[in-house]
């Protein structure tokens, strides 16, 4: 029988068996529950809106499954750079799936049709049903290139009144057009019910030499009793060239009408909101002008202006994140503002390939006098960011924000590709009425706890010491009362 099996006999037999049964009691109790404290959910994972410093109502305005809205400024001041201090619940208070993209900005033109000058190249009195590889042909232009004529020279065997001939293609006058074709539209009038009518194009610049382009397709006339099927388009892809010619094999089974074209729609970029910012020079190093925008934002662009007019210096930006992250220099250049004929030039603006930054930095060469007693103002223009959330459960929906150290919540945008069809991406898009900003948890929420004593768990831990300091000097006093009664008495 080994000591440890002897020692736990004496203690049951021993008249401490209750206080060791309390210390054994208070080390079991404060073990289980530090452990239960460390399994038990944080606010991290089951956060609800009151653990927000603030909350805004959303009212959806439709009835469609993805609802968005652009991010206003007042929020963006309150979250932190990588937005995961952002929730959307619903009237139950349970979180509903959401994320948040940054809108690249353009604006469409509506579409422009435009009827296209053509002409039918037709062989007079052709014996064969197949085009000859080489067509002779005689054109007019304009001075701007505008075709006026195109023909076959006619047989001086034909006769006057004979219109016999077999069309061989359509050269068509697309040199006026401002920009490329989407599609090309065909008006036909057959002397066939129904055909399939196989047909490709060409380009050329000047008339004499055509080219092959990728543009194949059939023009489509099908009738069946009551029913139709006309397809008289062909799809060009922004195809662009002064001049077209279109193609086929065999007799045309239809006449062309008219031909028409509609042009790519334009895109040009809607312009991005613009931060204005004064800086602040900095107290250690003159030279150097900071600029805070207030919250880490998606900066498209940055420029500076003076307020001493006919400025020009030299100087390198910097960037950073947040107070925390490195700083990242953007480069060294010339910056200049000057008035000439009552206008004001500036320099190019600095362009951003979309980094989050709060805070700019522009350090001034003393070249040329740097800025002199001249003030530095920042302009920076940045993307709206769009958060788009899934209207489940019942409304109105609540837009929660504003908490140190959240754990980001958001699910991936590629989840939700497939339902973005029509959400715009315009910068007034939104499907919900914002209401008013209101205060939940509070602004504390917004900065991180100061540590300070947690005085249950101190509290504990001073009954596990002392429960271990009993349970020492028990095992103390009965090792020593062991030893007294195993000792060899003398007869």
């Amino acid at each position: 029988m080994t000591w440890l099996s002897q020692l736990t006999k004496r203690w049951l037999a021993s008249g401490c068996r209750d206080g060791c049964g309390i210390a054994v009691g208070v080390l079991l109790s404060v073990l289980l529950f530090d452990r239960g404290a460390a399994a038990a959910p944080t606010a991290a994972t089951e956060l609800t809106v009151s653990d927000f410093a603030y909350a805004m109502r959303l009212d959806v305005q439709n009835e469609s499954p993805v609802q968005a809205l652009v991010l206003p400024r007042e929020v963006l001041l309150r979250v932190d750079p990588d937005r995961a201090a952002v929730r959307v619940f619903d009237a139950a208070g349970q979180l509903v799936p959401y994320a948040i993209r940054e809108l690249e900005l353009h604006e469409n033109e509506s579409s422009q049709v435009v009827s296209l000058p053509f002409f039918p190249i037709v062989e007079q009195n052709a014996a064969s049903s197949h085009p000859s590889s080489v067509v002779s042909v005689q054109v007019a232009r304009r001075a701007d290139g505008t075709l006026v004529k195109v023909a076959v020279p006619q047989s001086s065997e034909k006769r006057a009144g004979d219109d016999s001939g077999v069309m061989r293609s359509v050269v068509i006058d697309a040199s006026q057009l401002p920009r490329g074709i989407a599609r090309m539209h065909f008006s036909l009038s057959g002397t066939e019910p129904s055909f399939v009518w196989r047909v490709a194009l060409e380009r050329s610049s000047d008339l004499l030499d055509f080219v092959r382009t990728p543009v194949r397709g059939s023009l489509v006339s099908l009738r069946h009793g009551e029913f139709s099927i006309d397809a008289h388009d062909l799809e060009l892809d922004g195809l662009s060239a002064p001049y077209l010619r279109l193609t086929w094999e065999g007799l045309a089974p239809a006449r062309i009408d008219a031909i028409e074209a509609e042009l790519v729609a334009r895109r040009r970029a809607v312009e991005l909101p613009v931060l204005e910012v004064d800086g602040q020079r900095d107290t250690k190093q003159a030279s150097t002008w900071q600029f805070d925008l207030g919250a880490s934002l998606p900066v498209r662009s940055l420029e500076f202006t003076f307020s001493e007019p006919n400025t020009l210096i030299e100087g390198s930006v910097e960037m950073q994140r947040d107070v925390d992250s490195p700083s990242h220099s953007l480069g060294a250049r010339q910056f200049y503002q000057v008035e000439r004929a009552g206008r004001i030039l500036r320099g190019a603006p600095v362009r951003v390939s979309g980094e989050r930054m709060r805070h700019v930095r522009l350090v001034v060469s003393p070249k040329g006098g740097g800025l002199g007693s001249g003030a530095v103002r920042l302009r920076a223009r940045t993307a709206p960011e769009q958060l788009l959330f899934l209207a489940r459960g019942q409304g109105p929906f609540q837009l929660a924000f504003g908490r140190h150290g959240a754990a980001a919540a958001s699910v991936e945008l590629s989840d939700l590709s497939g339902l973005l069809d029509g959400v715009s991406d315009e910068l007034n898009s939104s499907t919900v009425e914002m209401g008013p900003i209101v205060e939940t948890g509070g602004a504390a929420l917004l900065e991180a706890p100061t540590p300070g004593r947690d005085w249950r768990r101190l509290a504990l831990w001073s009954a596990l010491s002392a429960a271990v300091l009993l349970l020492g000097g028990l095992s103390v006093a009965l090792w020593r009362r062991m030893d007294r009664v195993d000792a060899p008495r003398d007869e």
